[in-house]
């Protein structure tokens, strides 16, 4: 039999590929609701991959195909005793692979029903207060930076306005248009900017 040692619910669900790892890690009280559903599924999990272990190194060591164990001919190739306890350790890894299905299924249901509760419901929403206030931050620090970019935009153009035409970089980093001033559009103007300009500077260097 295997020992398990004890790992936290979020490990387990991540392992077993049960959802909401990343909550159950965050939210003490969902970890605490399903944490002996976690334990059981991963007791299972280990003890159905013992038992598959054990059949596969039983099937290696007499020689036999796991998949010939039923076959019509069988008894005429292998001992009867070697069958008898061939079949014995198919049935027992079939078995508790059923376990460890079940066992994870009432993980998840236990992870499902627990995130209803109303100490749970708070938490999540809680992270989601959190996640708007970070994104409100970046959105106001993004707006600082893009007016930051028009603005040197508009006090290069009288100078170097020419030269960046010349270069084939005539266009403006900030459109001050929706769809042409997605972000990831003005870091791509912005970074060919600089470019065109330290090339500009090395030559006229």
């Amino acid at each position: 039999m295997a020992t398990v040692s004890k790992q936290d619910s979020a490990s387990i669900a991540r392992q077993l590929s049960v959802g909401a790892s990343a909550l159950i890690a965050q939210i003490p009280a969902l970890d605490a609701a399903v944490e002996s559903q976690a334990q059981e599924a991963l007791a299972a999990a280990l003890a159905a991959e013992e038992a598959i272990d054990e059949f596969a190194v039983a099937c290696s060591e007499r020689g036999v195909n796991a998949g010939d164990l039923f076959a019509k001919n069988i008894e005429e190739r292998v001992k009867s005793a070697d069958l008898a306890v061939l079949r014995d350790l198919s049935i027992d890894s079939s078995a508790a692979s059923d376990a460890a299905r079940a066992a994870k299924d009432a993980f998840a249901v236990a992870v499902k029903d627990a995130m209803a509760e109303p100490s749970v419901m708070r938490e999540i929403g809680r992270l989601y207060d959190q996640a708007a206030q970070r994104l409100e931050e970046l959105a106001e620090s993004s707006g600082r930076l893009v007016t930051e970019l028009s603005q040197l935009d508009g006090m290069i153009r009288p100078s170097l306005g020419d030269s960046l035409r010349l270069a084939g970089d005539s266009s403006q980093v900030v459109h001050h248009d929706v769809q042409r001033d997605q972000p990831e559009r003005i870091v791509a103007r912005a970074r060919a900017r600089a470019r065109t300009l330290a090339e500009l500077g090395d030559r006229d260097g």
